[in-house]
């Protein structure tokens, strides 16, 4: 029925095409089938029409992260997510996603700031937890990385994140600590 749901999204969408609330449920829709190309081109044209909205912003951002090696679009992933932190400074999903495309695009240290704002404003949220347990794994800082993936495991983080927080735990408890700064 998620096909469906989709259809009817899509008519609605070009009946209203300035509806913003019709165009961001419909790329949510997309992103939930996996049709992220479809997710991507629609969250494209709504930060067009509204270039001020940080959800808007923050989705795309975090699609282009997840979806792509393109440098330029990587690039873009940066400039969107911090339109979207400029426009809702402590919201933590959204300095989650400055702190994830950051991360993607190669400045650690600088993720890693704001993944800790991030952690400490979403204290039950598991994908934040995740996220700051890769990035601080990738610095070097075990005993860090080993509290974020063990919170986010604990929180109930599912699926290959899971899988994936879980090895990270069992080759973090298997070096040697590193002192911390």
């Amino acid at each position: 029925r998620l096909q469906e749901a989709a259809n009817n999204l899509e008519e609605a969408y070009a009946q209203k095409p300035d509806s913003l609330r019709v165009g961001f449920t419909l790329a949510l829709l997309y992103e939930h089938m996996t049709e992220f190309q479809k997710s991507i081109s629609t969250l494209e044209a709504l930060v067009e029409k509204f270039p001020d909205v940080a959800i808007v912003n923050n989705n795309l951002a975090y699609l282009y992260s997840e979806h792509t090696d393109n440098p330029d679009l990587l690039n873009k992933a940066v400039e969107h997510a911090h339109r979207a932190l400029d426009i809702a400074r402590d919201n933590p999903n959204i300095l989650d996603t400055v702190a994830w495309v950051e991360f993607k695009t190669g400045d650690t240290e600088k993720a890693a700031g704001y993944i800790a704002s991030a952690a400490a404003k979403a204290e039950k949220d598991p994908i934040i937890h995740y996220h700051a347990g890769i990035i601080y794994d990738k610095l070097g800082k075990k005993d860090t990385a080993r509290e974020y993936l063990s919170k986010a495991l604990e929180l109930g983080l599912k699926g290959d994140d899971a899988k994936e927080a879980q090895r990270l735990l069992e080759g973090v408890s298997l070096r040697t600590p590193v002192e911390e700064s």
